[in-house]
């Protein structure tokens, strides 16, 4: 029988309540990072391309039952970067979309 004489109750609940404000404190940096990056029309530039890249905006449609779990998988990791956006300020990831259709528009209009 293993005794346990050593661990006191209330260090224990200390230390989960340290490591929770810890992780807390993590997380609002990555917010921080993302909204950063997000306040210029470069870093929202930059996040909509790799967004795309991602194909966060497409079905991952093929068959090749390997290919799709790459897509997938890519897409996921464009699906966790759109809610840190959303998280870090939805008012910026709204002004990169409105900012990506207007490139797009001029672009198209200059194809024709």
């Amino acid at each position: 029988m293993v005794e346990n004489h050593d661990i006191d109750p209330d260090e224990v609940e200390a230390q989960i309540e340290a490591d929770a404000d810890h992780s807390e404190e993590l997380r609002q940096q990555e917010l921080d990072d993302v909204k950063f990056v997000m306040s210029t029309a470069a870093g929202r530039r930059f996040m909509w391309r790799y967004l795309s890249e991602c194909g966060v905006y497409q079905d991952p449609l093929s068959f090749d039952t390997n290919e799709v779990f790459f897509l997938k998988g890519r897409r996921s990791i464009g699906l966790s970067l759109t809610v840190d956006i959303h998280e870090a300020d939805l008012d910026l990831y709204t002004t990169m979309q409105k900012e990506a259709a207007f490139e797009e528009e001029v672009l198209s209009h200059a194809a024709d």
